[in-house]
């Protein structure tokens, strides 16, 4: 079978196993290869239209807070939050939904959150940096010392360099791609884990 052909599998695969989305299949094997999600609340950025949701809830016990700027289908067991990650003010709208579950931050933070690509290479790259970014940023604020991040990102010459800043929070680190990313994208994960609990960059 054609490249083409296994990838486009993941379409058919993900309707018949009633998951909204072929994303849910990166989750799974980010799971498997890694073990990105634990049994504490989880915060999920991009989570629309709901895949990787479907996926995390198969693996944590813990509640699980998505965010999107898009609006999601109810997912049973999750709250979901309509809310850009760049806008400061989730930050205030994450505490308040962890006081209001009487919780102290997450142990696993994962983004499946992009931009609309543009067809310009370094243009989405520069932007994919900026929401990769600020997701480790927000990790930062909000993660259980030993919690795990995954985050995409599009492959590119800032890459590396924001690998570098966040590794030292991290006991584990790593860049890698998915065999369900579509052929020809540049789509990475930037995977940590084990937070060590340090908070000042």
């Amino acid at each position: 079978m054609s490249t083409a052909g296994r990838k486009d599998s993941f379409y058919f695969r993900a309707k018949s196993l009633e998951y909204r989305s072929r994303a849910a299949f990166k989750l799974l094997e980010l799971q498997e290869r890694f073990g990105v999600i634990g049994n504490g609340p989880v915060l999920e950025f991009g989570s629309s239209p709901g895949g990787w949701t479907q996926a995390a809830l198969s693996f944590t016990v813990g509640p699980i807070l998505s965010i999107d700027r898009v609006s999601m289908e109810p997912v049973e067991n999750v709250t979901f939050l309509k809310a850009d990650l760049l806008d400061p003010s989730v930050e205030v709208k994450i505490r308040d939904w962890l006081s209001a579950n009487n919780l102290g931050g997450f142990s696993s933070v994962l983004s499946d959150a992009m931009v609309k690509t543009s067809g310009n290479h370094s243009l989405d790259h520069s932007r994919s940096y900026e929401i990769c970014r600020r997701v480790l940023d927000l990790s930062l604020m909000f993660l259980t010392e030993g919690g795990c991040v995954a985050a995409k990102m599009f492959q590119g010459d800032l890459t590396a360099e924001l690998f570098r800043k966040y590794s030292g929070f991290f006991d584990f680190r790593k860049i890698t791609s998915v065999s369900a990313t579509r052929e020809g994208s540049s789509e990475i994960y930037l995977v940590f884990k084990r937070f060590s609990g340090k908070r000042v960059r």
